[in-house]
């Protein structure tokens, strides 16, 4: 019995064949390391023990950052600290060549959220609601400890390369039922 070869799979739900490019082009991809992210314009990662972010698939994680300046001063005041954090996120970000735009996921951490989570508001929106009504999900929490003494607040967040959006708009609106 001759059996197709896995590169000339028949498509079982459209009943086309696949010539395997999808999948190289996949399996190319699972096989890539994932890359460091280091940049001097965020702060270093606390004790060295972790990138400030990784890029690996078409994805970016970016670890927490908080209120530090890139020289590692840590701002006072929730507000203050917000701000920091939102444009350690950004530098980070735009080394790997995205943005904040197309971040698809923040986590966000507080120290004490009743008090807190108002003052981040404001900074919090201005950079990640966006005229067109796209908006990254959000995780809230409250920490019993901060990782450093006198942080308020700490944002982690998951964006994507400007290459797997593919807007042709520049927006990451994507219309009803449509993937991109």
């Amino acid at each position: 019995m001759n059996l197709p070869s896995e590169s000339h799979v028949m498509n079982q739900t459209n009943g086309q064949t696949n010539d395997g490019t999808a999948e190289r082009r996949a399996s190319e991809a699972s096989r890539q390391r994932p890359r460091c992210i280091v940049t001097p314009h965020a702060p270093a990662p606390i004790g060295d023990a972790y990138c400030q972010a990784v890029e690996h698939g078409g994805s970016i994680f970016v670890s927490g950052q908080g209120g530090l300046t890139p020289n590692g001063r840590l701002l006072t005041g929730t507000l203050e600290q917000a701000r920091q954090a939102i444009a350690n996120v950004q530098a980070i970000l735009e080394a790997t060549g995205s943005d904040l735009r197309h971040v698809v996921r923040t986590t966000l951490y507080f120290a004490d959220l009743r008090r807190d989570a108002p003052i981040v508001a404001g900074p919090y929106g201005e950079a990640f609601f966006f005229p067109d009504g796209y908006r990254p999900a959000r995780m809230v929490f409250e920490v019993a400890r901060p990782p450093l003494p006198g942080s308020v607040i700490w944002i982690d967040a998951v964006a994507v390369t400007r290459n797997v959006i593919g807007a042709n708009d520049g927006t990451n609106r994507v219309p009803r039922g449509e993937l991109r």
